[in-house]
């Protein structure tokens, strides 16, 4: 017996019915009995111990893709070699970034149109290097008068990541006001200023904080009739938001967000609510 072969005929076999059986050569009927044959000899095979065709046999489980770590430094935070935030981003460097993707989809466009091949993703030493051959009166306009400056932010950038390092069109740039904003409080005004940006832009969804984890710490004490002091619950909290199992938590709630926001979506054009 090998059941290789034998489960190269039928997989041949089922082809075969699944399509238009040719005039010449066996019939359905025919087709049909040495499947079965094929396949009852096969499962005895099995049965009795046999191996399993290459086919069939498990294949090891695949690592999956790591997920790329933050990098915070004192110019913003950087993944996987792609600039996600710059901090005190200028309005001139803001202004500049953006005008740097404008002229990508440009010559994405034309590459669609001419069939060629689409131009690289814009990286901190490509900007600098248009930065630095674009006429400064054409600069200033982009900057608003404040091309030194941004030249300066930009070759502090490069300094920091390298000229590789590529700025998606994603890529948060913060204002020195919000940032000071943010960092003037503490969590509680932290929270106030997030919830004014949801509403101001209509998020959807929530986040989670140290308070969220102490409150499960408590409950999983209590689950495990243990003892919940204040001592112990601070140091649970601090052994879970240092694991990598928290750190894991923002990339599963935004995959399972994606899913939601998905079928609501589905369930909204079924519901005829959007037109």
């Amino acid at each position: 017996m090998d059941p290789n072969a034998s489960l190269t005929r039928i997989r041949e076999l089922v082809a075969l019915l699944a399509g238009d059986i040719p005039e010449k050569g066996p019939d359905r009927y025919e087709v049909g009995d040495e499947l079965g044959d094929l396949v009852g000899g096969l499962d005895e095979w099995l049965s009795k111990g046999g191996f399993l065709p290459e086919a069939w046999k498990p294949r090891p489980a695949q690592e999956p893709t790591p997920t790329p770590e933050f990098e915070i430094t004192s110019a913003g935070v950087l993944r996987g070699g792609k600039v996600e935030i710059v901090w005190n981003a200028s309005p001139g460097l803001r202004a500049f970034l953006a005008e740097e993707w404008a002229n990508q989809d440009a010559m994405i466009r034309e590459a669609n149109v001419k069939g060629r091949d689409l131009p690289p993703e814009p990286t901190l030493g490509s900007a600098l290097d248009s930065l630095r051959q674009m006429p400064d009166e054409i600069l200033a306009e982009i900057t608003g008068g404040a091309g030194e400056q941004v030249r300066t932010e930009l070759e502090r950038l490069v300094q920091e990541w390298g000229p590789q390092a590529e700025f998606p069109r994603s890529t948060t740039t913060v204002s020195s006001d919000l940032l000071a904003r943010a960092e003037s409080g503490d969590e509680d005004a932290a929270h106030s200023l997030v919830h004014r940006l949801r509403d101001r832009f209509d998020w959807a969804g929530t986040y989670f904080c140290r308070t969220d984890v102490e409150d499960a710490v408590r409950d999983a004490l209590l689950e495990r009739e243990e003892e919940k002091t204040e001592a112990r619950v601070s140091e649970l909290t601090d052994k879970v938001m240092g694991s990598r199992y928290y750190r894991k938590l923002g990339d599963r709630f935004a995959e399972r967000g994606n899913e939601t926001i998905a079928d609501t979506v589905q369930m909204a054009i079924l519901a005829s609510d959007l037109s």
